[in-house]
């Protein structure tokens, strides 16, 4: 697999700092670099290995995020389903959805959701969140 940390140094991912971020990805190797990284941004990060388990997570605590981060691709709830779950959930969030894999033709139908590659780029997430 790819690597999925972002590149560019720690500098690019300032505008994370204090922000609190939910990290949903299966991939535990992902979500455990992505996860670090974010938080010696200074970023307050929750992360979830499924869609399910941050929709559970949400739904329990009425804690708000800036910013939620998903991957595509996972079992049960894809991370489409996963966001316009969290939307109503989380509704001040910022959302971007993370793949992998550009050719899915399931990521058609989400016009509406912010789409990053990876692996990702301390840029791109900037350009997103920032």
């Amino acid at each position: 697999a790819a690597p999925a940390a972002p590149t560019g140094g720690q500098g690019g991912l300032d505008w994370l700092k204090g922000k609190r971020l939910m990290l949903i990805d299966d991939d535990e190797a992902v979500r455990t670099v992505l996860a670090e990284q974010f938080r010696d941004a200074g970023g307050i990060v929750t992360d979830y290995a499924s869609g399910d388990a941050a929709v559970a997570a949400a739904e329990r605590k009425q804690e708000g995020f800036d910013y939620i981060l998903s991957d595509f691709a996972m079992p049960g709830l894809d991370g489409l389903a996963t966001l316009r779950r969290l939307a109503t959930l989380a509704p001040g969030a910022r959302t971007a959805l993370m793949t992998g894999n550009a050719d899915d033709a399931r990521l058609g139908d989400c016009a509406d959701t912010t789409v990053i590659r990876k692996p990702l780029s301390a840029e791109a997430l900037a350009r997103i969140f920032a």
